[in-house]
């Protein structure tokens, strides 16, 4: 979606604000700032871009694994340590 701004995959209220923040850029606008329309300028036609394509969500690919958090790796690591603590030990 060209208006999914911050790239998560959903066109959604962050979006908006970031188009409220880039609002008023011409000649240099990039979609990362709100130029939905890729005409270098953040400006109303890209509210009505964001506003056509407000609540879609963009799915994951078919066969697509998400990567795990970073809780979950630390979690792991702090196991895999214990264990070879107590080996040791």
């Amino acid at each position: 979606f060209s208006a999914d701004f911050d790239g998560d995959g959903a066109v959604d209220g962050a979006d908006f604000l970031t188009w409220q923040r880039g609002l008023g850029i011409t000649e240099v606008g990039r979609p990362i700032e709100g130029d939905a329309n890729y005409d270098r300028a953040v400006d109303g036609a890209d509210l009505i871009v964001w506003r056509e394509q407000f609540g879609q969500v963009q799915e994951p690919p078919a066969g697509s694994v998400p990567e795990p958090t970073s809780g979950a790796l630390a979690a792991a690591v702090a196991t895999l340590l214990t264990a070879a603590r107590r080996r040791k030990g």
